[in-house]
């Protein structure tokens, strides 16, 4: 979806920390690195191999960073046995962790949707298969709690959270309709769920200012120290439209 395609074909620099500049002239994907938990000697490794699987398409938010909203605004799902099957198919091809490539899978509107698809998908009968996605800070409530645990009985092990900002004022003005409590919430019913939160974080951003940016600072300095936070990434100079 746009966002992901510019970033392949326009900017062939290194998104994983430690590379800078091109990457000898070649496209970034024929040189992408694993994640650091995809390696085998960390100490904390997800399942590998992983595998690729989307049961929705289209995101209707309109967050000012992102391209999505261009091109998919419109929600669509799949049919919740179809994609059962689909996980059905990828285990028995030797695959140990599937990554959701939703937009946003782990939202309030999507929770019970994605739920279903576990529970059919019966991911249960492979203990050592387990599933990442990303996520929306918008399951703060109890009854979000309640999903994000059955969720994590049937394998979700790690939701890649757009956060951007702790910076309320930051967050409105980049459209990303959510409160710093929300995402808090949020963050806190994955934890107690056993989930691992994975948190991604934008600087440089229109109306930020040192302010701003030391919220966001501390904010994600105790969430990891108290271990809320998993891991993050921080993107800096990102091109906003308008």
């Amino acid at each position: 979806d746009g966002n992901i395609h510019t970033i392949f074909t326009d900017h062939p620099k290194g998104i994983v920390q430690g590379l800078l500049g091109p990457i000898s002239g070649r496209p970034l994907w024929e040189r992408h690195r694993p994640y650091p938990w995809q390696c085998r000697s960390h100490p904390d490794p997800l399942a590998v191999p992983e595998g690729l699987a989307m049961a929705s398409r289209g995101c209707p938010n309109n967050c000012r960073m992102c391209s999505v909203p261009d091109r998919n605004s419109k929600v669509r799902r799949r049919d919740v046995e179809d994609v059962a099957g689909e996980i059905h198919w990828l285990v028995r091809h030797g695959i140990r962790s599937i990554f959701w490539y939703d937009n946003e899978l782990v939202d309030h509107a999507s929770l019970a949707y994605f739920d279903s698809i576990l529970v059919a998908g019966t991911l249960d009968g492979y203990p050592n298969h387990v599933c990442r996605t990303q996520g929306r800070c918008n399951v703060e409530s109890p009854e979000d709690a309640k999903l994000l645990s059955s969720l994590s009985n049937h394998g979700l092990k790690r939701v890649m959270w757009g956060v951007e900002s702790a910076s309320q004022k930051v967050l409105n003005a980049i459209n990303k309709h959510l409160t710093v409590e929300a995402v808090q919430g949020s963050l806190e019913n994955a934890a107690n769920a056993g989930i691992q939160n994975f948190v991604f974080l934008m600087s440089g951003m229109p109306e930020e200012g040192e302010k701003e940016m030391d919220e966001t600072y501390e904010w994600a300095k105790k969430g990891r120290e108290s271990g809320l936070i998993y891991d993050l990434q921080c993107m800096p100079c990102t091109l906003m439209k308008g």
